[in-house]
């Protein structure tokens, strides 16, 4: 029997998909990071609130892509 993969190409899938798991556990680290600091924060306006929660929306969608990119590259 043929196996459908290499032990080459399994040890190159196992490192990428251990790369991605790392970088996604510490995206959502420090969501929930700003999340907390947020929520510490007893009262401010809501234009200082869209302006931040607007802001880690950029960031966020910024370290996906490169998130991204790095992993398409290593494939």
């Amino acid at each position: 029997m043929i196996p459908l993969l290499t032990d080459a190409e399994v040890k190159k899938m196992k490192e990428y998909f251990s790369g991605l798991f790392k970088d996604t556990n510490q995206l959502m680290a420090r969501s929930k990071e700003k999340s907390e600091q947020l929520k510490s924060v007893t009262s401010i306006s809501t234009e200082e609130h869209a302006r931040v929660v607007r802001e880690l929306k950029e960031q966020h969608a910024q370290e996906l892509r490169n998130v991204q990119e790095r992993h398409v590259g290593e494939l």
